[in-house]
C-alpha cells in the first residue's frame, strides 16, 4: 500500500503537484487505497456469503459513526484490513444465528437505543496519532450525535421493512460500540 502510494505520489509530482507537499499527498493516497481495498473486501465477502446488499448497508451504518466516534485503531494498513475483514465476518456469523432464533425486532431497537444513546454522550475517543483540536472534538461529537440519531431511525424504519436487512446495520453499531470500549480500557 505504501510503495504504491509512494509511486502514485511521485507520477503527481512528474505532472506538477507541489513537491512540498509530498508526504500530504502520500498519505491521503495510502489512506485513499485503504479505505477502498476495505470497502472491496467487506462488499466481496457479503457478496459471497448472504448478499451484498447487506454489505453495503453494514458500510452505510458502519462508516459514518466510526469516522467520527473514534475507538480503536490498528497500527497497520494491513491490520486495519484485517480487523475489519474479521469483525465483518463475525458480523456475519452473527447475522446468522439472529436470523436463525428469530431475534425480536423490539430487542434490536431497545439494543441499538442504549448503544445510539451511549455514542451521543461519548466524546470522540481521541487517538495519540491524531490528536484533535477543541473545535474538531465539538464537531465530531455533534456530528456523532446526528450520524447516532438518523442511523437509529433508520433502523427502526428498516426494522419494519425487512427486519433480516436491518441485523448487519445494526451489527455494525454493536462492532463500533465495541471498538470504542477496546479503546477506553487500552487507555485506563
Amino acid at each position: 500500500m505504501e510503495q504504491l502510494a509512494k509511486l502514485l505520489t511521485e507520477q503527481l509530482i512528474k505532472k506538477g503537484a507541489d513537491y512540498q507537499k509530498r508526504d500530504i499527498y502520500q498519505y491521503a493516497l495510502e489512506y485513499f487505497l485503504s479505505t477502498i481495498i476495505g470497502i472491496l473486501g467487506i462488499i466481496t465477502i457479503a457478496t459471497l456469503s448472504i448478499g451484498p446488499i447487506h454489505g453495503i448497508l453494514y458500510l452505510l451504518f458502519f462508516m459514518p459513526i466510526r469516522s467520527v466516534v473514534g475507538g480503536y485503531h490498528a497500527k497497520t494498513y494491513h491490520g486495519c484490513f484485517f480487523l475489519s475483514m474479521l469483525l465483518f465476518v463475525f458480523g456475519i456469523i452473527l447475522y446468522k444465528f439472529l436470523y436463525m432464533v428469530k431475534f425480536s425486532p423490539l430487542y434490536l431497537i431497545i439494543i441499538m437505543l442504549v448503544i445510539v444513546t451511549y455514542f451521543t454522550k461519548q466524546k470522540p475517543i481521541i487517538h495519540s496519532d491524531q490528536p484533535l483540536t477543541t473545535t474538531q472534538i465539538r464537531k465530531n461529537h455533534m456530528l456523532c450525535i446526528i450520524f447516532s440519531i438518523t442511523e437509529y431511525l433508520g433502523l427502526i424504519v428498516l426494522s419494519f421493512l425487512d427486519y433480516p436487512l436491518a441485523l448487519m446495520p445494526a451489527i455494525a453499531l454493536i462492532e463500533i460500540f465495541m471498538l470504542t470500549l477496546v479503546r477506553k480500557k487500552e487507555l485506563l
